[in-house]
């Protein structure tokens, strides 16, 4: 049976067996994603991956999945 790989760049760095480090953002409570991106550019400078959380807090928040797509 074939692997399943993503063939993305956290995936290589995982397989290379480098230290990797990764950071988890909140997304915004409103639909405006300004601040969520300006701090996802500050962690992108010591991060290799981010992780945005779901539901954090049990509140209402802008999408997981809408703060993750590209500008």
């Amino acid at each position: 049976m074939k692997e399943a790989t993503s063939g993305n760049d956290l995936e290589k760095l995982l397989c290379s067996g480098q230290f990797v480090v990764t950071a988890e953002i909140s997304p915004p409570d409103s639909a405006n994603p300004d601040d969520v991106l300006a701090a996802a550019k500050e962690l992108s400078l010591i991060a290799d991956a981010l992780n945005v959380t779901d539901a954090a807090g049990a509140n209402c928040h802008m999408s997981s999945f809408a703060t993750c797509l590209p500008g």
